[in-house]
């Protein structure tokens, strides 16, 4: 398997209790600092991805939904002439 060089760098400034509290976190988990803070802050992105790109839906949930998409409803008039009616958007 090849191996990934690691030739991007990310620069982060912290006070001297936060550089510390991290450097002794590295200590007891038994890894360099860089290796820590790339494990923690990769943990983090996948965890602030998977909350914006995914939903997650307990079993009762899911099957309403499928149900919910295998046998449609008709829409009301109401609904209808909303779809008709032309969008707004606001940009923030």
């Amino acid at each position: 398997m090849a191996t990934a060089t690691r030739d991007a760098r990310l620069y982060v400034r912290a006070d001297s209790e936060e550089k510390a509290r991290i450097e002794h976190a590295a200590k007891l988990a038994r890894q360099n600092v860089s290796d820590f803070i790339r494990d923690a802050v990769e943990d983090r992105a996948e965890e602030v991805i998977a909350s914006q790109e995914y939903t997650l839906l307990d079993q009762a949930s899911f099957e309403a939904l499928a149900q919910a998409l295998d046998h449609p409803i008709t829409p009301s008039a109401a609904l209808q002439e909303a779809a008709r009616r032309p969008r707004r958007f606001i940009q923030k």
